[in-house]
């Protein structure tokens, strides 16, 4: 079974924008630099759009045009908060462990 070329571009869309940004960020301030961790949501939110705007650069012009149609509204209502919630885990995660590190 192959997969085509949008199939294809949405799973790695999906990969990166809900995975790779949202955790491998915040893992990557916390290993330069751990007093700036609570930053990385806004660079994490920041390169997701950016990538979106990459990869699909129709759900900008759809709400700057003022006509949003399924998928926008499913990116936006749905992509971009599931997006920042798997962000905020991350860096509550990584300030756990960066409260039990220091307590030893």
């Amino acid at each position: 079974m192959s997969m085509d070329f949008f199939e294809a571009k949405i799973r790695i869309y999906t990969i990166i924008f809900l995975f790779v940004i949202p955790v491998g960020l915040p893992i990557l301030v916390y290993f330069v630099k751990k007093k700036f961790l609570w930053v990385s949501p806004f660079v994490s939110l920041a390169l997701g759009l950016l990538v979106t705007a990459a990869f699909y650069p129709y759900y900008y012009t759809d709400l700057f045009d003022n006509t949003i149609d399924s998928t926008t509204a499913y990116w936006l209502y749905f992509r971009v908060p599931i997006h920042v919630v798997v962000s905020v885990i991350a860096i509550a995660v990584l300030y756990a462990v960066k409260h039990f590190r220091a307590k030893r």
